[in-house]
């Protein structure tokens, strides 16, 4: 058995402002990397082999001293060159397998179909496959970066910078360049409370998509449908808005009429909150209105035990 060649490792996270010093510093001392493009970066896809407990995962936030990963990974979008990587760590040193499949073969992986493993004579491609039965690993995770890449000849040192860095659970799309990031989470700087506002959103995000990858006609057919859907069944959208109505009760029997009175004169109601001292019950109830009338709250003052009510409106942040 080939002896191994351990490396040692150490990774930091830096700044915008340290990345651009430390980048000014390595272009005079190191060269960029023989493999990277004209500005010295090149893009990485990597797919990641775990079993149901995440085991990989575990062992690298725990810092296990003896742990191993599988992943499947290939450089700028070209899926012509396909590496199969074992990258095992024992105490401060590492080491890296590789082993090189086709993308016909990465296919038949990511639909299950692992018995293509064994057609290979490949020892690495052999042990994936027993992994793969016995610890049960699966393709887990995707993770897209862009890195940058110096070496430093005179002591054998390589330096990468990794940036724009996304990750996706959707597997399946690993051999699709362009699907990591439009598969990334959707983060809002404010809530978004209206649920029409998201599908607005995401038809957005799908367009561009579709306009992207040049189906321009597909575009403008499915923007004229989908927009028809939307318009009759925006109009059909219910208009009543979410009020508050808080009430002081006596006793039950007073909180008992006010809430059979309040269910008789609105479309929905909901009890939200419910307190109770010795000074008697509070009650706050989110309403909808049947009509544009509010006189019912008048009517709760007449209900014998209520001694206050007050309807507000309601941002409707809790939707019934």
């Amino acid at each position: 058995m080939a002896e191994h060649i351990y490396r040692s490792e150490q990774k930091h996270y830096i700044d915008m402002a340290d990345y651009m010093e430390l980048r000014s510093k390595l272009r005079h001392i190191a060269k960029p990397d023989p493999n990277a493009l004209q500005d010295s970066r090149y893009r990485i896809r990597s797919l990641y082999f775990d079993n149901y407990e995440d085991k990989a995962v575990t062992d690298k936030l725990s810092g296990s001293s003896r742990r191993e990963k599988f992943r499947l990974r290939y450089y700028n979008g070209d899926t012509s060159f396909i590496r199969l990587e074992k990258k095992t760590k024992v105490n401060r040193g590492c080491h890296k397998e590789t082993a090189i499949i086709t993308a016909g073969q990465c296919e038949k992986i990511l639909n299950g179909r692992y018995d293509s493993l064994l057609s290979q004579e490949s020892p690495l491609l052999s042990e994936l496959y027993a992994k793969i039965r016995f610890q049960c690993l699966r393709p887990k995770m995707i993770v897209d970066y862009t890195r940058e890449a110096y070496i430093y000849t005179a002591g054998n040192v390589r330096i990468t910078i990794d940036s724009d860095i996304r990750s996706s659970n959707s597997t399946g799309a690993f051999l699709d360049p362009g699907m990591v990031g439009a598969l990334s989470i959707v983060r809002f700087r404010t809530v978004v409370k209206e649920p029409l506002d998201l599908v607005y959103i995401f038809w957005s995000i799908i367009i561009g998509i579709i306009v992207g990858v040049g189906l321009i006609p597909l575009a403008v057919i499915g923007s004229l449908s989908i927009g028809l859907i939307l318009f009759v069944f925006v109009n059909r959208k219910g208009s009543s808005k979410p009020y508050v109505v808080v009430l002081n009760c006596d006793d039950d029997s007073a909180e008992t009429s006010s809430l059979s009175l309040i269910g008789a004169k609105t479309k929905k109601h909901l009890i939200k909150s419910k307190a109770v001292s010795k000074n008697g019950i509070e009650l706050t109830v989110e309403v909808r209105l049947a009509q544009a009338s509010t006189n019912f709250v008048n009517e709760l003052l007449q209900v014998p035990g209520v001694s206050n009510a007050v309807l507000v409106s309601y941002n409707g942040d809790y939707y019934m």
